[in-house]
């Protein structure tokens, strides 16, 4: 099959090769503009170790599991 030159191309196919550029350029723009809108740096919030803890209940469970590791504190002994 013979490639055929742009000079050559029916109107038709000029329409549609400007009018798909057109759609992919809208969807570029679109894209960069979610993009903004929600996942830009301005968005982010940040996370240390201890807020994370804090957030999924860590800390109170750490602290729980090492008291009992311990035993017991109230200062009497067992004999």
């Amino acid at each position: 099959m013979r490639r055929m030159r742009a000079r050559e191309q029916t109107p038709w196919r000029r329409r549609l090769s400007r009018e798909l550029t057109g759609l992919i350029a809208i969807k570029l723009v679109a894209l960069a503009l979610l993009w903004w809108l929600f996942f830009s740096p301005a968005h982010r919030t940040t996370v240390d170790a201890d807020a994370a803890g804090r957030r999924l209940g860590l800390a109170a469970a750490a602290a729980s599991t090492e008291a009992a590791a311990r035993g017991p504190t109230d200062g009497a002994s067992r004999d």
